[in-house]
């Protein structure tokens, strides 16, 4: 069985692996064993369960998987052992049955904290050629921890951290007295000879020998902030502009979210080009739904243009966007597209910017927005997604004029 430790707080796919497991079944059945000193969930979601058995069963030729779900509490009751026992019934019409054991850890997971998880380079640029996140632990690892973070391609983007060289990977250590304090990774875009613009994964592993990150454990990985897509894989995600690139994909819109108010007062976004187009191009700023306008210069409608050229590609212009009366009684977010196509290219259509509308015909303005309404924490988890939290996101509708402090209540904690 692979892993052979659950920590509180986590959620870990395990694998039996044996020859006697038959892909084609008719049935799988994991059960909790009286020996166990650990407690199962009895479906009650009783503050006193430790563990529960939970996912879809993955049956292969050769190894049966499936989750368990380690609960957080606030009790100290040191490690315990789960038993559990196994039963396959196979296509043939034979079980198959195994036992095996497993140590549920008082203690949080091992995991590791970046500070971000995604940056974008420019190529030879002398600010923005390079950039740095941290890197922490977010268990003390009884010992020293070794954290690596490797560029799959050093041609492109290399790592670099304290004292030493640039290169493909580099090396971060932790202990038991330093494990709390962040560490920093420069990653760097290398100026190459091609014109192409790079996207790449900066990968981090561990390595220990002893104490909660040693080779059998499940490392979880963290971020202090997410940008556009949402990891957990430890990744950090960089894309570089090459300075040689002529194709124009670089349309800079800042800043990137506004708020309106339905006849409220009108505000204004900037827009530029990084590249010089070598020709008058025209950028279409084209909101997707009517419940926002877009002004430039004299013209007012739903889409709106911007003129650049070589002479004017670099310098910022001022869009005015307003939320005029409509009919509905409804808040909305309109989504502004920016492109435009050079001659005998392609379309390119880069950097939108998120309007949020409040509506005036809404009786009581909500105050506070987000971003979802609702979210789905299952007891049973998806495979390829093993998640026990999901983040979401809050913003005022309108200037409070003073700072505010929101309070976000759950009505069942347990």
């Amino acid at each position: 069985m692979t892993p052979s430790i659950l920590y509180e707080d986590s959620i870990v796919e395990f694998t039996l692996t044996h020859s006697a497991v038959q892909s084609g079944g008719t049935g799988e059945n994991v059960t909790h064993l009286s020996s166990s000193t650990a407690i199962v969930w009895d479906g009650t979601n009783s503050s006193t369960e430790d563990y529960r058995i939970g996912g879809n069963f993955i049956r292969n030729s050769g190894e049966f998987k499936f989750n368990l779900i380690g609960t957080k509490d606030s009790r100290t009751e040191g490690d315990e052992q789960i038993d559990l026992q196994i039963d396959l019934s196979n296509d043939d019409g034979t079980k198959t049955q195994f036992t095996t054991s497993i140590t549920l850890k008082d203690s949080p997971p091992p995991s590791v904290i970046l500070s971000r998880n995604e940056f974008e380079l420019t190529e030879g640029n002398a600010v923005s050629g390079s950039a740095g996140y941290t890197v922490k632990l977010g268990t003390n690892p009884m010992g020293t921890v070794t954290v690596t973070a490797t560029s799959p391609d050093s041609g492109a983007v290399t790592v670099q951290s304290g004292s030493g060289s640039a290169g493909a990977s580099t090396a971060l250590t932790f202990n038991a007295t330093n494990w709390q304090t962040a560490q920093t990774v420069t990653v760097a875009a290398v100026v190459d000879g091609d014109g192409d613009d790079e996207a790449l994964l900066i990968g981090h592993t561990t390595s220990a020998t002893t104490g909660p990150y040693q080779p059998s454990a499940v490392v979880k990985f963290e971020y202090e902030y997410q940008f556009n897509i949402l990891r957990d894989d430890g990744a950090v995600s960089v894309k570089v502009r090459d300075k040689d690139n002529t194709n124009f994909n670089g349309i800079t819109v800042s800043p990137r979210t506004i708020s309106l108010t339905e006849e409220g007062a009108s505000k204004t976004y900037t827009v530029k080009l990084d590249k010089d187009p070598g020709e008058m191009v025209t950028v279409y700023v084209e909101p997707s739904l009517p419940a926002v306008t877009a002004v430039t210069g004299t013209a007012q409608f739903g889409t709106a243009t911007l003129s650049f050229d070589s002479s004017n590609f670099g310098t910022v212009q001022t869009v005015t966007i307003n939320a005029p009366d409509d009919t509905n009684a409804t808040h909305e977010q309109v989504r502004i597209t920016h492109s435009f196509t050079p001659t005998g290219g392609t379309l390119v259509l880069n950097r939108d910017l998120l309007v949020y509308v409040t509506d005036n015909d809404v009786g009581a303005s909500p105050g506070v927005s987000t971003n979802i309404t609702s979210i789905d924490l299952n007891d049973y988890y998806d495979q390829a997604d093993l998640h026990k939290s999901q983040p979401y996101y809050l913003r005022l509708d309108t200037d409070p004029g003073a700072p505010v402090q929101i309070t976000v209540t759950s009505s069942d904690v347990t």
